[in-house]
C-alpha cells in the first residue's frame, strides 16, 4: 500500500481527519464576494483541482505538533495551497515550462487563456494575503510568506531554472532550496507561528521544512525521472542511487530536527518517513 495513503499510519490519520476540511474551505475561500465571474471560475478551476495538498496539512501539522488550536490554522493552511497554485498556473505558461495539463487535467492557459490564467494567478497570490491578513499576527505571516515566494525563495530558483546554468550539486541544491523548499518551509513556520511556539520551536521546525523540502524534490526527481530528460535533476546529475542516499541524508536531517517535541511530532515524523518511501 502507498505509504503516502496507508490510513494505520499517523500522518494518514491526520490528513483523514483534516483534508476535507482544507478542501471544504478552498472551496468556500477560493474566490472573494464580488469577483468577476469567469476570473472566479479560472481560479477555483486550479485550486479546486485533485492535488496532494502537503503545504496546507504542513501548517496544520506544524500547529498541532505546537500544541496549537488546529482548526483556527485552516485559512493559513488555504493561504498556503493558494500561493503554491497560483506558482503553478505560471509554471505552465508557455514563456515558462510549457506544460499543457496539470494534475490530470488541462492546464489553466489552456482552458481560460493566457491572459486569463496570469490574472487567476495573481488574484489567487492576493488572496492568499489577504487571508493571513486576517489573523492578529497577520503582518508576520504575511512576510513569512512574501519571503518565501520573493526574489530569495520560490521566485529566485525559479528564475535559476529557467535562466539555465544549474550544473553542479551545489546549484541544484540552491535552486530547489527557493523553487520548492522555501514555501514548505514558510507552511511550517507558519503553523507555528500561529501557536504562539517559542523561537528554539520555530527555529526547529524550520530545519525541518528545509530538509523535508529538498527529500520532497528529490524523490519527486526520482518518480519522474522518465518525463524529466530535458531537465537537470537530482538523478541526471548524480544517478539514482546517489540521489536515493542524498534523499535519506535529508529525511534523517529532518527527523533530528523534530526530536524535542517528542511524541507531539508523530505526524510529522511520519510524513518525512513516508515521502522517503515513495521511491522505495
Amino acid at each position: 500500500m502507498d505509504a503516502m495513503h496507508d490510513s494505520a499510519t499517523p500522518f494518514a490519520a491526520f490528513k483523514s481527519r483534516w483534508q476535507p476540511a482544507i478542501e471544504h474551505a478552498l472551496a468556500d475561500l477560493a474566490a472573494p464576494s464580488g469577483a468577476q465571474e469567469r476570473l472566479a471560475e479560472a481560479m477555483r478551476y486550479s485550486l479546486l483541482s485533485q492535488g496532494k495538498r502537503i503545504r496546507p496539512l504542513l501548517v496544520l501539522a506544524a500547529a498541532d505538533t505546537c500544541g496549537g488550536n488546529v482548526e483556527r490554522a485552516i485559512h493559513a493552511a488555504c493561504a498556503l495551497e493558494m500561493a503554491h497554485v497560483s506558482s503553478l498556473i505560471l509554471d505552465d505558461l508557455p514563456a515558462m515550462d510549457d506544460d499543457d495539463t496539470r494534475r490530470g487535467k488541462l492546464a489553466n492557459h489552456k482552458v481560460y487563456g493566457e491572459a486569463t490564467a496570469i490574472l487567476a494567478s495573481n488574484a489567487l497570490l492576493a488572496r492568499a494575503f489577504e487571508l493571513l491578513a486576517e489573523y492578529s499576527v497577520g503582518a508576520v505571516l504575511c512576510k513569512e510568506l512574501a519571503a518565501a515566494l520573493g526574489a530569495a525563495g520560490m521566485c529566485g530558483g525559479q528564475s535559476d531554472d529557467i535562466q539555465g546554468g544549474v550544473a553542479t550539486f551545489d546549484d541544484l541544491m540552491k535552486m530547489h532550496a527557493g523553487k520548492t523548499g522555501a514555501l514548505i518551509r514558510a507552511s511550517v513556520r507558519i503553523g507555528a507561528i500561529l501557536s504562539d511556539a517559542e523561537a528554539q520551536k520555530i527555529e526547529s521546525l524550520s530545519q525541518y521544512g528545509d530538509a523535508i523540502g529538498l527529500a520532497f524534490q528529490i524523490t519527486d526527481d526520482l518518480l519522474d525521472r522518465e518525463v524529466e530528460k530535458e531537465k537537470v535533476t537530482f538523478p541526471s546529475l548524480l544517478g539514482v542511487e546517489k540521489s536515493k542516499e542524498i534523499a535519506g541524508q535529508k529525511t534523517d536531517e529532518a527527523l533530528r530536527s523534530l526530536e524535542s517535541f517528542g511524541p507531539k511530532a508523530e505526524v510529522l515524523r511520519d510524513l518525512t518517513h513516508a515521502i522517503l518511501a515513495r521511491h522505495s
